[in-house]
């Protein structure tokens, strides 16, 4: 495959989510899932701002990328907390079901 140059909003979304991971690493020294440790963070962070800058990316560029960032992680997570809620509502409907056919008595069915 032939080799395309980083466009400046391309770098600036890969800056965004290494900052955050980033944030996050010097916050509570956690590594967060898909970074293979703290090592490739720190450097990734590194060189997307490195590859944003040199791109011409703004201070506010640089900001806005981190928030963009930061709501595609909340929308993520909202949208794994709704499916984990339909998986436990369908538990709960499945168990309720299993609890009506435990308490089934043949002798007072309708039919």
């Amino acid at each position: 495959m032939p080799y395309r140059p980083v466009t400046k909003e391309e770098a600036l979304r890969s800056y965004g989510a290494a900052a955050l991971a980033h944030e996050r690493l010097t916050a509570d020294g956690t590594v967060e899932p898909g970074w293979s440790g703290s090592t490739d963070v720190q450097s990734s962070f590194a060189s997307w701002y490195g590859s944003a800058t040199r791109l011409g990316a703004t201070a506010e560029e640089l900001g806005n990328a981190v928030e963009i960032a930061r709501g595609e992680r909340k929308a993520d997570l909202i949208e794994r907390e709704n499916e984990v809620r339909v998986q436990d509502a369908a538990r709960a409907d499945l168990l309720t079901d299993v609890a009506a056919a435990i308490a089934y008595d043949p002798d007072i069915a309708p039919w």
